[in-house]
């Protein structure tokens, strides 16, 4: 009985490498069974009245040993929401096919999208998409995901993609006002700060703000805005990791309010919108060191766009 069980054990464990052998995932750098891309531009910003501006999307592919890459098919998707805020998305259609059947060694290459191409055909519940950008709600954008054909036919989805996006609120700030408060101390002022930040859109709703963006260096402040009260929230974590300011976990406002008794959490964390885009977003952000000189760290900024 015992000689049984293990002949069974035996007969489980081929059976399980057969069957890892046999589902061998085509994307993986080293498999035999073919090749792989890589995404190298996952997020493009895109700015109203640039129609037909082209925006260089970069990929990195690789030529597996087995079944190449013959070509990639690039597919577009449409996403936005309604006059009362309620999502709203196009159907996913190729946007165009990239050749790589006669690349034999690894390699990049760079495809470029625009406005006007990637509007043309595109519908929602029937309805053609307006050509004007000026005409479609803040925040828009496209998703565009890939599919990799092999030379033997098979096609495999690629689990990467890139954001083509329409945000306002992208772009250079210069600061206007700032302050930092050590304990309740004024340390820095306007006189400190960098005189320009740099906000980069992560996604339709949420931003960063990159290094250097407040006067010690070496930290970025990841943020929401909500489109329709204007609102700011400071995220403490993003895809699952806790974000930090100098190293400790950064507070806000909302989670937070005991950590700010001096910066104004009131009237901050706000977007004020113009007509001009030259929009102004007011920012309350801190941490509370738990050790040594205890205590809260608070930071405060205007800034306008350029």
């Amino acid at each position: 009985m015992r000689k049984l069980k293990y002949i069974n054990l035996l007969f489980l464990f081929v059976t399980i490498l057969m069957s890892c052998n046999k589902n061998d995932n085509p994307l993986s750098k080293n498999a035999k069974e073919g090749g792989l891309i890589e995404v190298n531009t996952k997020t493009v910003v895109y700015f109203l009245n640039t129609m037909a501006d082209p925006y260089d999307i970069e990929l990195k592919y690789y030529q597996g040993q087995g079944s190449k890459i013959a070509k990639i098919d690039v597919l577009k998707q449409f996403f936005t929401v309604d006059d009362e805020g309620n999502p709203l998305k196009s159907e996913k259609t190729l946007f165009k096919s990239i050749d790589l059947s006669t690349e034999t060694q690894p390699g990049y290459y760079t495809y470029t999208a625009s406005f006007n191409e990637l509007v043309s055909g595109v519908t929602i519940n029937g309805e053609a998409i307006p050509s004007d950008d000026a005409l479609l709600t803040s925040g828009f954008y496209w998703e565009l995901t890939y599919n990799i054909v092999l030379e033997d036919g098979r096609t495999v989805n690629v689990p990467d993609k890139s954001l083509f996006i329409n945000s306002r609120y992208a772009g250079v700030y210069n600061v206007v006002d700032a302050e930092y408060y050590r304990i309740g101390v004024l340390t820095y002022d306007l006189a400190d700060w960098p005189s320009t930040v740099r906000i980069t859109a992560l996604n339709a709703t949420t931003f960063k703000m990159e290094d250097q963006c407040e006067p010690f260096g070496g930290n970025e402040v990841y943020f929401t805005i909500d489109e329709n009260s204007g609102k700011v929230t400071v995220l403490k974590s993003f895809n699952g990791a806790t974000l930090t300011l100098n190293g400790i976990a950064i507070d806000n406002c909302d989670a937070n309010p005991g950590t700010f008794p001096t910066v104004p959490c009131e009237g901050s964390n706000v977007v004020v919108k113009v007509p001009s885009t030259k929009d102004t977003i007011k920012i309350s952000y801190g941490y509370f060191t738990p050790t040594g000189a205890t205590g809260p760290r608070e930071f405060y900024q205007v800034m306008v766009k350029q």
